[in-house]
């Protein structure tokens, strides 16, 4: 099977960056904020309040676009899991990256021994459309907003993994949720057999 994995928050951990950038930087602690404003959308006035929009946004620019990229650690387990899934399968990494952004995310890849079949940046575009055009089976994200586009009817299996920034997201009936790289491995191996 060919299996879509996302980048940033799913195979490597955007937020911890860039929360450590922010606070060495401007010295706004951002760790605990999802946990004093439950909905998402209340967080970014309070952080370009904190810190400046410009300066925030930079950052973002920054992180996506240098090798800052490479000083992401790995989402707990995946390193291991996505090793394992590669031996038997096609790792698509299916990224809203814009193409500058992809090419620290091949060398992430390289860097931590992942063997991976393509890099596609969706440019913030929706995923739903390149998940058919690359055949990917199964699609795991961090966020549900992406997955929203993934209806019913889509040949690509959604796939939504916890994250403490999705933790409050409204999910649709036929996604699935994984608590971690451990029971996504355990969900591609079901589907495999389905698929025997």
């Amino acid at each position: 099977m060919r299996l879509g994995i996302d980048f940033d928050n799913t195979l490597a951990d955007f937020v911890a960056l860039l929360q450590r950038i922010t606070r060495e930087r401007t010295g706004f602690e951002m760790v605990g904020l999802r946990d004093r404003y439950p909905n998402v959308d209340d967080l970014e006035p309070i952080i370009h309040e904190a810190v400046g929009k410009e300066r925030f946004e930079a950052f973002m620019t920054e992180i996506g676009e240098t090798d800052l990229t490479l000083q992401m650690e790995p989402r707990p387990g995946a390193v291991e899991v996505a090793r394992r899934l590669a031996a038997q399968h096609e790792l698509v990494v299916l990224t809203a990256r814009n193409d500058r952004e992809t090419r620290a995310v091949e060398r992430w890849a390289e860097r931590h021994g992942i063997p991976i079949a393509g890099i596609v940046g969706t440019d913030r575009q929706p995923k739903a459309s390149h998940a058919i055009e690359h055949g990917l089976s199964i699609h795991l994200d961090d966020t549900a907003s992406v997955l929203e586009a993934f209806d019913e009817a889509h040949p690509t299996v959604p796939a939504l993994i916890a994250h403490p920034m999705n933790a409050k997201s409204p999910r649709a009936a036929h996604w699935r949720s994984v608590e971690d790289w451990l029971a996504f491995e355990r969900l591609v191996a079901a589907l495999a057999a389905e698929r025997r």
